[in-house]
């Protein structure tokens, strides 16, 4: 008997989507302000965070003004992308990049965080497609230059 009711209307319970539209940037911040923003396409996993360290972050940081040898201090939360066995070799390897040890729940703490929380307020109500998402985020991100 159940076999024949699952598919019948009245046992049907349907779900309201909630509209959230979700896209996914690297942006990084300094003392001085907001630098670079970069849409990530796709899924983030280690693999791709070691290629936006390689090819956003480190060159970008050395052209705002840290020049090699200097250090790099780096500020990121305990994502499981972030605490990889290859994120973690790849530091490693990495020595003129000094990672904080940033506590479990610490998060709040991160003034990108804030700046994230800032810039949804700005578009929460406009943007509703990834299209105009990464428009509005990238006319917050400049307008904050």
């Amino acid at each position: 008997m159940l076999a024949t009711m699952k598919h019948k209307a009245r046992h049907i319970h349907t779900k309201e989507r909630s509209g959230r539209v979700t896209v996914t940037f690297h942006g990084w911040v300094w003392w001085g302000g907001v630098v670079e923003l970069s849409l990530i396409e796709g899924h983030l996993d280690s693999n791709e965070y070691i290629n936006i360290l390689e090819t956003f972050l480190l060159p970008s940081v050395r052209a705002y003004g840290i020049p090699e040898p200097h250090p790099i201090y780096l500020v990121q939360d305990r994502s499981p992308i972030h605490t990889s066995r290859a994120v973690r070799a790849w530091f490693a390897a990495h020595t003129e990049i000094i990672l904080f040890d940033w506590p479990t729940k610490g998060c709040d703490m991160k003034p990108i965080e804030n700046l994230w929380a800032v810039m949804k307020q700005e578009w929460a109500l406009e943007a509703k497609t990834k299209q105009a998402v990464n428009r509005k985020v990238r006319e917050v991100w400049e307008g904050l230059r």
